[in-house]
């Protein structure tokens, strides 16, 4: 059986107005996480991995614009494949699916009128109507639900974006279907623990409170499930009228995984959840994400630049630089079988305990400014591989085993000589 893509991210793009321009902060991003399944987003400071988790989860500042791509949540299989159907059928041809949209819609009203009358008639009692009616009836159901599946498909029911974008490209923050899906379906825990609590309330209050705003349970009830979370990350339930400043780094990134488990989401972002932690508080957090992928089963994206973490937690990993994928597969695929020249650089920065020592190589150069970035592929100013196609045309993916992919023009030419780890 086919697992379902619970969260399909595809061609996104997330630029920020500034004064000297646009930052292209997210370029054309596209991966797939499946339900249960955790995904490790890494690259260097800056390459825009914390605003595409911003994306999905509508958090972005004023000056952030979406610039294109779609963002599908908890989208049936074969509504997707329907979707993709559809969008070859009508590929540089908008007005052709709005003709298809407007004839899908006419014909699904039809429909339902004459479900109405048939009910009408039958004093809404389906077994008293003739065998003709009970006929007509079942028949008007089936093509009802098979022309509400293909409308959603060429609609895009399921992408996020359609739901909050303004025609600027900017987010409707207070979009009431986001808000309902925002930390009930998707929640995030964020980075800098220290500081995203409110300092001025209890910290178990917070979390009632987001409890209370998303279903209808009274104080007692909430305070229960509070405890409970509190008890399930490793924090005495009596700290839960404790303020954030009574609590030490390691208990307010706990408190924080607590908050975001608080409506048992399907979808978890870990944005940085071990940075600025010491290496025991750092083992406990990790210990506490194992515990979730393997009692709660929830899909789970962790954002981070420490490839050590996403080894030991994620069942796939996504290699960002300037704002877009540079490489994506299993762990075991990125780890053992490099394909790209900044992924085998990213592997080759960090020590390994096991095997014999060698040397750290850093990756020459700096990261480019995202206002102006290089034309092509944006790391080849700093690769060690090069050639004049690098630096002109923009490379597509490659696909070197089932899901694993790299984006690199000599992907299949350079495997067999770059570093990896565990080779």
């Amino acid at each position: 059986m086919t697992k379902m893509a619970l969260i399909e991210v595809q061609d996104l793009k997330v630029h920020f107005k500034i004064q000297n321009g646009w930052v292209k902060a997210v370029d054309g991003v596209s991966f797939m996480i499946d339900a249960g399944e955790t995904m490790g987003l890494v690259g260097e400071s800056g390459c825009g991995k914390t605003t595409a988790a911003y994306a999905i989860t509508q958090l972005l500042p004023p000056n952030g614009f979406v610039k294109s791509g779609f963002i599908f949540f908890k989208e049936p299989p074969r509504t997707r494949l329907l979707r993709l159907e559809y969008d070859q059928m009508f590929k540089g041809n908008p007005k052709g699916r709005e003709r298809e949209i407007a004839t899908m819609r006419a014909r699904l009203t039809k429909l339902l009128e004459e479900k109405r009358d048939i009910k009408d008639k039958t004093g809404q009692v389906k077994s008293k109507g003739t065998p003709e009616q009970i006929e007509r009836l079942d028949a008007s159901s089936a093509e009802v639900t098979e022309l509400t599946e293909r409308l959603r498909a060429l609609t895009y029911f399921y992408d996020l974006l359609a739901k909050s974008k303004l025609k600027d490209g900017r987010l409707d923050d207070f979009n009431e279907e986001i808000r309902k899906i925002r930390w009930k379906e998707i929640s995030m825990i964020f980075q800098g623990a220290m500081n995203a609590f409110n300092p001025v309330f209890r910290v178990g209050d917070q979390i009632i409170e987001a409890i209370q705003l998303h279903e209808d349970v009274d104080d007692d009830k909430a305070t229960e499930r509070a405890k409970a979370l509190f008890n399930f990350v490793g924090i005495p339930e009596d700290r839960i009228t404790n303020y954030p400043h009574e609590f030490s780094g390691g208990m307010k990134q706990r408190a924080m995984i607590a908050l975001a488990l608080a409506l048992s989401p399907k979808f978890i972002i870990a944005d940085e959840p071990t940075t600025a932690l010491d290496v025991i508080t750092q083992d406990r957090i990790l210990f506490e994400i194992r515990k979730l992928q393997e009692q709660l089963k929830m899909a789970m994206m962790i954002i981070t630049h420490d490839v050590s973490v996403v080894a030991e937690v994620s069942d796939k990993i996504a290699v960002m630089y300037a704002g877009r994928i540079m490489e994506i597969g299993k762990t075991v695929q990125v780890f053992k079988n490099t394909a790209h020249p900044y992924t085998s650089g990213l592997l080759g920065s960090f020590p390994s305990i096991e095997g014999e020592r060698r040397r750290l190589i850093s990756i020459p150069g700096f990261p480019p400014d995202l206002v102006n970035p290089p034309p092509g592929c944006p790391f080849h100013p700093r690769c060690g591989y090069a050639k004049p196609d690098c630096s002109k045309v923009v490379p597509k993916g490659i696909e070197l085993e089932p899901g694993h992919i790299s984006y690199c023009h000599y992907a299949k030419e350079l495997q067999p000589n770059l570093r990896r780890l565990g080779g």
